[in-house]
């Protein structure tokens, strides 16, 4: 993120383990360089990001294992 600061004004990252590993960093630099942050993952919204648009695996599971019991 500090490599982006000055020439970006969002930065949306997808699920990845790398990333969400330093995510306080991201965070951090993100809120001091003033740059949005948007991650896949709704939970990162409790942790300081802006906000969230992807996939709620949670969600996502519960109805797979619905559909399951009526096959």
């Amino acid at each position: 993120a500090q490599s982006l600061a000055g020439r970006v004004e969002a930065i949306y990252i997808v699920t990845d383990n790398t990333v969400v590993s330093a995510l306080e960093s991201v965070i951090k630099v993100c809120n001091q360089e003033k740059i949005a942050l948007i991650l896949a993952d709704p939970s990162t919204v409790d942790k300081g990001a802006l906000a969230s648009y992807g996939i709620d695996y949670f969600s996502l599971g519960k109805k797979s294992g619905e559909i399951a019991l009526q096959v």
